[in-house]
């Protein structure tokens, strides 16, 4: 009953939600297995017009890579099929590759995998990301270094998406 009403309060008011408010509230009903159609279409939408917006938009308003990624994550999760999100989340990720976490890249491709949706542009761009940090001589930062279950899941996503890599 919560989720509902909080859906039914959210989703008029989607387009004053910064980026983040509308990723946590994706990944938020995901996580739930709570299915409400009407506000994930909200949230694609929003999304949509805000990543294809010309000349961009505020900074509050803008994604960060996490919140690409967890959006991408939390639509695969619930099943809302949204391949005009999952294209605009792909265009925007792909030239920042290089600043998204081993989590967030791992993330996006087992989303991406999940939902179906091949972006062999998205995907080959993940590849040469992963490998340059596995690569890296010194290692690479913390933040961008990979634990064993983000190896496991780009190693899934690749797979399951057929992938040549």
């Amino acid at each position: 009953e919560l989720l509902d009403a909080i859906a039914g309060e959210a989703a008029p008011r989607l387009p004053s939600f910064s980026g983040q408010a509308l990723a946590n509230t994706a990944w938020a009903f995901a996580t739930a297995s709570h299915a409400v159609p009407a506000l994930f279409s909200g949230i694609e939408a929003e999304v949509v017009a805000r990543l294809r917006a010309e000349g961009g938009v505020a900074p509050e308003a803008a994604f960060k890579p996490q919140e690409l990624s967890n959006l991408a994550w939390a639509f695969a999760t619930a099943g809302h099929e949204a391949p005009e999100l999952l294209d605009a989340i792909a265009g925007e990720a792909a030239p920042r590759l290089p600043s998204f976490s081993g989590q967030a890249l791992a993330n996006t491709a087992w989303a991406f995998a999940t939902a179906s949706h091949a972006v062999p542009a998205l995907f080959s761009g993940i590849e040469a990301e992963v490998v340059a940090r596995l690569r890296a001589e010194g290692g690479v930062a913390p933040e961008a270094a990979f634990k064993p279950q983000e190896l496991s899941n780009l190693a899934w996503a690749f797979a399951t998406a057929g992938h040549e890599a």
